[in-house]
């Protein structure tokens, strides 16, 4: 879901990918795996560029509604790592947020997206290796 930072004011816009990759520039975009509800079976890689479809917008906010992959490897220190499947978000800015794995359904985020800038945008990328 997208947030513009108007005047003060957050707005939500609201649309739909079913891909594995693509460039997302619609209002409450979903993304969601092809097969779903199944899982994906073999390793795949997916990447999302998020694009502002105005210089006024500051953020993104992401809604887990099912997301759902493998968690941290709980037998190897630090216990946070996500060693299988994870979801890596780059921006313009150094506020990015941490890898996310495991259970994270009905949980958000916000990504920050360089208020004043067109052309830097957030990329989500999701790794898969089918084990699950």
């Amino acid at each position: 879901m997208k947030s513009y930072c108007l005047d003060g004011v957050r707005y939500y816009l609201h649309s739909r990918v079913t891909g594995c990759s693509a460039t997302i520039s619609q209002n409450s975009t979903h993304i969601q795996n092809p097969g779903f509800p199944a899982a994906y079976t073999d390793t795949t890689s997916c990447e999302y560029t998020l694009t502002k479809v105005s210089s006024d917008i500051c953020q993104f906010r992401l809604d887990f509604v099912n997301f759902v992959v493998t968690g941290p490897d709980v037998n190897n220190s630090p216990y946070t790592e996500c060693s299988d499947d994870k979801m890596i978000i780059t921006t313009p800015s150094a506020s990015a947020p941490p890898t996310i794995c495991g259970y994270n359904s009905g949980h958000h985020i916000y990504i920050d997206s360089s208020r004043g800038s067109l052309t830097s945008n957030p990329i989500i990328a999701m790794t898969f290796t089918g084990v699950y």
